[in-house]
């Protein structure tokens, strides 16, 4: 598990001691096959930039759109991502709509329980692609979309 994120020297997104949230643990462990280098990835629920930079190390840059709904919160995760040099698209809008201008993605990642898949993730995701969602109480569950959506 890492520690924390070091942005510059001294500066961090994610101390020691914090919780690193499941989703984005869960997609970077070996062997997942949730997201591989070069797929387009949207992630629902921005927060601190953490999962979102996580991503990008894994997918590649330009390739990780992130959406938060608190605008102060996406700014602050916008600043923290590009000082670690991490190109990242960071918009500040409700995560439940996704971003349809940058769709298809090959994944979409929520970083925030739904008791309500919302069907957006899944029209925004192409055929075979994989939504991974912390699904109400039933804990992360990983779809695969199928070519009729």
């Amino acid at each position: 598990m890492l520690a924390s994120l070091i942005l510059e020297p001294g500066q961090r997104i994610l101390e020691a001691g914090q919780r690193i949230l499941e989703a984005g643990q869960r997609i970077l462990e070996p062997g997942q096959r949730i997201l591989e280098a070069g797929q387009r990835i949207l992630e629902a629920g921005t927060g601190a930039g953490w999962n979102a930079g996580l991503l990008a190390a894994r997918a590649g840059a330009g390739l990780v759109t992130t959406v938060e709904v608190d605008v102060d919160l996406a700014a602050a995760a916008d600043r923290r991502l590009a000082a670690a040099g991490l190109d990242v698209a960071v918009h500040a809008r409700d995560g439940n709509a996704g971003l349809p201008a940058q769709e298809p993605y090959d994944g979409v990642i929520a970083t925030y329980t739904v008791d309500e898949l919302p069907w957006t993730w899944i029209e925004q995701t192409r055929p075979g692609g994989r939504p991974v969602i912390p699904w109400g109480r039933l804990g992360h569950v990983a779809l695969t979309v199928a070519d009729d959506g």
